[in-house]
């Protein structure tokens, strides 16, 4: 319910201050928050070469609850299957040798026991894989955040498998003030370089385990610290803390058409720790205690469905009135633009016979910016691109089979952004035009540097298989334009 209720707030807040440009995106990533899959939306986003420099949204946030939630769903099959497991080869177990005792071992322990390490390992191994090579989709998939959760799993087993074991009193304190310190370290001087989950993140992971396994005494300055009152409090408040905190951070500079101030910061976290404390107190909390929903599995499953449902039809409803807001935008810059210069405005800029060398005035433009976002090449819809690692060879094929002329346009998205103009003289002319374009692999024949090396080799090979196809296929016109920023491999 507190997440629901924030993602609502946050679209009608969107709606009123953010740019039309923004709504649409804003209107999908609440559907996705409603829905629980928003680190796979964003992981999704975060690879598309046209999407990489867009703002984040006031709802970016719910990418780590989706995590959770999916590890929620998933973990208890895990452990299940693990523990009919251990039941089959405990009942196929007849060895008089066996110890005695070890028949007192939860067969629940024993299976959690196992998938624990193994999901652990394997999820950090992915993770640390995952973010040599893609470290944009590395941050958000839950395969790679699945370990820092097991860890937490790890402890719980540990704990309920020895329930009188306790760190010694003498160590504690320091182990708490490791935790801490491993914490602080990782807020300190992890920034936008680190590569990040991978194994930089075991250290504010380690750290916190080490922290809730010390249970440091209330004498210790660890102690005091965890246990004070402002702690726990902003404890307490923390699930919602969160939910608050980026929804301000993101739509107030919009509000005040500025960035914050310093001081405003402060503000705005005073500001979600209050609206944390109210939620708590008057959504979360009795929701938790209700003894209605607490013996009503239908009425808890009506409930679930009710909040994310009122987040995906809030999503909705922002992306209907985003495209019509941007409908009216349009119609009306257009009206605006033809009726401040209407001989150089569309079409009679030609009929007219003015000179419009000077239209529009220079900084100005006749159309929206959310008209310039969606202003791209037909290749896109059409999916003509081959992304990385570059082991597909897409092409599209525009114009009569029989044409006397055939154009290949080859290179990736400035080659793109040529197809248009070159599309509408071949239509007059009756040509025939074939696209060779990948994403950020330009036309070399030397290796490029990317971080996966199968796509350093795929695109070497991309390059080699449009240069046979170049000269087998007898084009009369090859067009060929591309950014070349990807580094060469091994050039410094």
């Amino acid at each position: 319910p507190a997440s629901a209720l924030v993602v609502l707030v946050t679209v009608v807040a969107g709606a009123l201050v953010l740019p039309t440009t923004q709504l649409v995106r804003t209107g999908q990533e609440a559907i996705a928050s409603a829905l629980y899959v928003q680190n796979w939306a964003l992981a999704a986003s975060a690879t598309d070469y046209l999407a990489a420099e867009d703002p984040p949204t006031a709802l970016r946030h719910y990418w780590s609850l989706a995590v959770e939630e999916q590890f929620y769903l998933l973990w208890p099959v895990l452990v299940a299957l693990a523990l009919l497991v251990t039941r089959a080869r405990r009942r196929g177990a007849d060895d008089p040798r066996r110890r005695p005792g070890t028949d007192d071992v939860r067969p629940g322990l024993v299976a959690e026991g196992v998938i624990v390490p193994v999901v652990a390992l394997a999820s950090l191994a992915w993770s640390a894989r995952l973010t040599a090579v893609d470290p944009a989709s590395a941050y958000f998939v839950t395969t790679t955040r699945a370990w820092e959760l097991a860890i937490g799993g790890a402890l719980a087993v540990a704990v309920a498998a020895a329930p009188r074991a306790a760190v010694p009193a003498r160590w504690s304190a320091a182990l708490a003030g490791g935790g801490l310190a491993a914490i602080l370290a990782a807020v300190v001087a992890f920034d936008g370089a680190t590569a990040f989950p991978g194994t930089a993140a075991l250290l504010p992971t380690l750290g916190t385990i080490a922290v809730i396994a010390a249970a440091a005494p209330d004498r210790s300055w660890s102690g005091r610290l965890l246990g004070s009152r402002p702690a726990q409090v902003l404890g307490d408040v923390s699930y919602s803390t969160y939910l608050w905190h980026w929804p301000l951070i993101v739509l107030l500079p919009f509000a005040v058409h500025r960035r914050l101030l310093w001081w405003e910061l402060v503000a705005v976290a005073l500001g979600s720790v209050a609206l944390a404390w109210l939620t708590t107190r008057h959504v979360e909390d009795p929701v938790r205690r209700s003894k209605r929903l607490a013996g009503s599995a239908a009425l808890t499953a009506g409930l679930l469905v009710a909040c994310t449902a009122s987040g995906a039809l809030a999503g909705v409803a922002l992306i209907r009135a985003a495209e019509a807001r941007s409908e009216r935008e349009a119609s009306a810059a257009a009206a605006a633009a033809a009726a401040a210069d209407p001989d150089c405005f569309g079409a009679a800029s030609v009929l007219s016979g003015a000179d419009c060398s000077g239209a529009p005035p220079a900084g100005e433009l006749w159309t929206t910016p959310d008209q310039a976002a969606a202003d791209r090449p037909v290749l896109y819809a059409d999916g003509c691109w081959n992304d990385p690692p570059f082991d597909s060879r897409t092409t599209c094929t525009y114009g009569p089979g029989d044409a006397e002329v055939r154009v290949a346009v080859v290179g990736n998205s400035h080659a793109g952004h040529w197809f248009p103009v070159l599309e509408s003289v071949a239509a007059d002319r009756g040509w025939q035009i074939t696209t060779y374009v990948a994403s950020s692999c330009y036309p070399v024949d030397l290796p490029l540097a990317y971080p996966d090396p199968a796509a350093t080799e795929g695109c070497s090979d991309w390059n080699a298989w449009v240069g046979e196809e170049l000269t087998s296929q007898d084009y009369d016109l090859v067009v060929m334009s591309a950014r070349t920023n990807q580094h060469l491999a091994d050039v410094p």
